[in-house]
């Protein structure tokens, strides 16, 4: 989580989080996490009442936890299947891709040839 969405959260739990007090949180009776913790803090409180107050705040929330997975999924280019994408420049599923490396290569044999 970048520190510009951290500071948004931290402005709403601050402002109205029922539990926040002098930075601390009376269910934990310690510091309120997503003030001190930087990187993924995880409020069960604040995930579940305060975020959904604000949609668009949850939705990059939650989003920035996605854009760290390792898998993601994209629709092939020449049969529309979805597929596991394992780098930037993979286009299509490895049946279309097995079909269209035969086609480059015979239309690099056939160029050769003339």
């Amino acid at each position: 989580m970048d520190s510009k969405l951290q500071r948004k959260i931290e402005r709403i739990v601050k402002y109205t989080c029922a539990n926040y007090v002098d930075k601390g949180c009376l269910l934990t009776g310690s510091l309120c996490v997503f003030s001190i913790v930087h990187g993924a803090p995880s409020c069960v409180w604040a995930q579940e009442a305060l975020l959904p107050t604000n949609p668009l705040l949850e939705s990059e929330y939650y989003a920035s936890f996605k854009r760290k997975s390792l898998i993601t999924r994209d629709q092939c280019s020449s049969c529309g299947t979805s597929f596991i994408k394992r780098g930037n420049a993979h286009r299509f599923c490895s049946d279309c891709s097995a079909k269209k490396i035969r086609q480059s290569k015979r239309e690099s044999a056939r160029k050769k040839r003339a």
